[in-house]
């Protein structure tokens, strides 16, 4: 029978390399998924089994499926058609999350802390403080972003001038000038493209009722409804980010320690 020193640390009984490594449950699907998809059963543009099928298969939720399938849609890998099903675009998991560490998921997070604290205030001031012509601009934005959406495309550059005008609204010129300094400007670049790009449709749809309720908020003059709305609008901007960062994080683990059992 094995006995244990109490005076030992327990940090010396097991190698660091072994340690058992937490994680959350939609990370072992993604890891699972890899498996799959270089298991030689599937080509790009194959459709998946149904969600129902592969929750028995991977032992695990649909809502949990779905998570993982979210991140996985927003790294490229796969594609989320809405009534059609689930299509791969990519056969390898790990590539396609360079788009994340190259510009370093932690930062990102970091800007997204920096634009809480900033964009947050400026929302309610601008609801203040906005003219008519901005107001105008704001919808005339809100109108692109959804057109470009419906196409298809990418609409960070229309996002990203939507959330200057907010900031001049304010009528107070650091708020402007704290959003357009470079790195700013290309951090919300990458992220909007990693966040809008091959996601899902219905996440699309959630993005612009985001940007519609701060627009409604500032234009009716409700400061404490728009600064809700951007706060609500920031922090589910943030959650898809984590998502993203732990897909990579869960990827660059070392292999070791206790794992789920490899697909048959």
């Amino acid at each position: 029978m094995l006995t244990v020193n109490p005076n030992t640390e327990s940090h010396a009984l097991i190698p660091e390399t072994y340690a058992v490594q937490k994680k959350k449950l939609y990370e072992s699907v993604i890891e699972q998924m890899d498996k799959l998809l270089s298991s030689g059963r599937y080509a790009v543009g194959d459709k998946l089994q149904s969600i129902e099928e592969l929750s028995r298969l991977f032992g695990t939720s649909r809502p949990t499926l779905r998570e993982a399938f979210s991140v996985l849609a927003s790294t490229g890998v796969l594609e989320i058609s809405h009534g059609r099903g689930v299509f791969i675009k990519s056969l390898t998991v790990r590539p396609m999350t360079g788009d994340i560490s190259a510009v370093g998921g932690t930062n990102l997070l970091h800007w997204l802390e920096f634009r809480r604290t900033v964009e947050i205030d400026a929302a309610g001031l601008a609801a203040k403080r906005r003219t008519a012509d901005q107001v105008r601009e704001l919808r005339h934005l809100i109108t692109g972003i959804e057109d470009k959406l419906n196409a298809g495309e990418i609409a960070e550059d229309l996002d990203y001038k939507f959330h200057i005008v907010i900031a001049q609204a304010t009528q107070n010129p650091i708020y402007a000038s704290a959003l357009r300094t470079n790195e700013h400007a290309l951090q919300h670049h990458v992220f909007e493209n990693l966040r809008q790009s091959l996601t899902v449709p219905a996440r699309k749809l959630l993005i612009m009722q985001e940007h519609h309720q701060i627009f409604d908020a500032i234009k009716n003059g409700n400061a404490r409804q728009a600064r809700r709305a951007m706060e609500t609008h920031l922090l589910n901007a943030e959650r898809k980010l984590r998502l993203l960062a732990a897909a990579v994080l869960a990827q660059q683990r070392p292999q070791g320690g206790v794992r789920r059992a490899a697909l048959k």
